[in-house]
């Protein structure tokens, strides 16, 4: 009895710790969430648009294909050159993080394309495949078509327009 007692106590206090050391990003953010978090950013609600069509707003999402992780679902080389060129690194699992990042990324979207569409292309489809893409070089991939609608979509529901 001393010694069931014993594994059990032994089971409970290392799961605590496991729970306290490694916490688990929640199953999902709200809306609240990410418009706290985005802060200083100029467009918080087109960053809900694009957390709702890359995760459904589920920050421990991972692509089983492209490797896309997080909320933002950001590909390990756009999370690396984020932190190169604006010397943010952060982990695109942990929610609040990958949306600071989402934040600053956007805004260097913003800052260097004129149209949503093309800013929507960036970031789903990379920066040089839509230069590329603008001056008729390459063809728009349906995946990206189809992100574009889907931010808009979720931007009307949102009540904005942009």
């Amino acid at each position: 009895m001393k010694l069931e007692f014993l594994v059990l106590a032994v089971a409970v206090v290392g799961m605590f710790l496991l729970l306290v050391l490694f916490p688990r990003p929640p199953a999902r953010v709200t809306v609240e969430d990410i418009m706290k978090w985005a802060g200083e950013c100029n467009e918080p609600v087109l960053l809900v648009a694009i957390a709702k069509a890359e995760s459904s707003l589920r920050p421990s999402v991972v692509n089983p294909v492209s490797g896309a992780q997080g909320l933002f679902q950001f590909m390990d080389g756009t999370a690396k050159d984020i932190g190169d060129r604006f010397g943010y690194d952060f982990d695109p699992l942990k929610p609040h993080e990958a949306t600071l990042a989402a934040c600053i990324y956007l805004d260097w979207l913003l800052l260097h394309f004129d149209e949503l569409d093309h800013v929507l292309m960036a970031w789903n489809w990379g920066f040089g495949n839509t230069v590329a893409y603008l001056n008729g070089n390459a063809q728009l991939p349906r995946e990206t078509e189809v992100f574009i609608r889907r931010v808009r979509e979720n931007l009307r529901t949102l009540g904005y327009v942009y």
